[in-house]
């Protein structure tokens, strides 16, 4: 588990799973993976214009000049793409995940989803189904008082149903970058006890 900080840094997605979830399948995941097109949309939600909020993003330091892989959903296709690798049996490769990112995403669309009590967020989702499994990123409304729906800003939240432990959530704030320089100390620690 030398690589866990890749997939949201300090949220232990991968030691979770890997350690803690052993004597289980996994059935269903949901996330939200990247804390920077959550504050995108959360800005958007609250009336401020896509390209402010990506420009406030650069600006506090967590979006990359050129931003598209968080935008576009690559950052979150490759982080599911870590984690369905590193537990399930998926044998697809990152081309079987269907991406839609957020570049689309305006002020109408997201009142629209608020008038019905919902948030737009860029969730990640793997779904198994008939013994195969279904990967997609994509925004889709969920309810405001969902778990998903609660993730705020810059938290980036997982749900994961498996079927010994039925539906386990965590949820972390990465507002600096003290959490993934916790998980990258942890993965030399691991690497150097392994």
């Amino acid at each position: 588990m030398s690589y866990s900080a890749t997939v949201c840094g300090g949220l232990p997605v991968i030691n979770v799973l890997q350690r803690d979830l052993r004597v289980t399948e996994l059935v269903k995941f949901e996330g939200i993976l990247n804390a920077t097109s959550n504050f995108v949309l959360e800005q958007i939600e609250k009336g401020g214009s896509f390209e402010d909020a990506v420009k406030e993003a650069q600006r506090l330091g967590a979006a990359e000049a050129d931003p598209s892989l968080d935008i576009e959903g690559y950052d979150t296709a490759n982080k599911l793409f870590i984690i369905m690798k590193s537990f399930t049996d998926f044998s697809g490769s990152i081309q079987d995940i269907k991406i839609e990112g957020i570049q689309n995403i305006d002020g109408m669309l997201s009142s629209a989803a608020m008038s019905r009590n919902n948030r737009v967020k860029l969730v990640a989702r793997a779904v198994r189904s008939k013994g195969e499994w279904n990967l997609e990123v994509k925004p889709i409304e969920v309810a405001a008082d969902s778990f998903l729906g609660s993730c705020s800003g810059w938290e980036m939240g997982v749900k994961l149903q498996s079927d010994n432990y039925e539906e386990i959530a965590m949820k972390n704030k990465e507002v600096e970058p003290i959490g993934t320089s916790a998980a990258v100390l942890r993965d030399i620690i691991n690497l150097n006890y392994a």
